[in-house]
């Protein structure tokens, strides 16, 4: 009876440690790494030049803003948006940009 309790205890605790590690598993699949073009990116490599260790470490940490805003729902709703002429998304834009023309 108390090895019963005992091996209940063990599964119960591998359980949980597995549930854990299934977490981070996915969370660390959602931090994908680019897709590399070797043509591409050796020719826009060549055009960028050589920045700064400053602009190096600002152009990552745009990337990554950008990867996690369009990581979400909500970036594919606002897209979605953008593109359907009778949403209210493109309405709002359409109306942002006569205002500007007549700064």
């Amino acid at each position: 009876m108390i090895g019963t309790i005992a091996e209940i205890g063990i599964f119960a605790a591998f359980s949980r440690w597995k549930a854990r590690l299934k977490t981070v598993e996915t969370l660390q699949l959602s931090e994908r790494q680019p897709r590399a073009i070797p043509i591409l990116d050796d020719k826009i490599k060549a055009m960028a030049g050589s920045p700064t260790k400053f602009q190096r470490e600002n152009a990552t940490r745009v990337v990554k803003l950008v990867q996690f805003i369009s990581g979400t729902k909500a970036f594919e709703y606002a897209v979605q948006g953008a593109m359907n002429p009778k949403s209210k998304i493109r309405a709002k834009k359409r109306r942002i940009l006569e205002v500007s023309t007549y700064l």
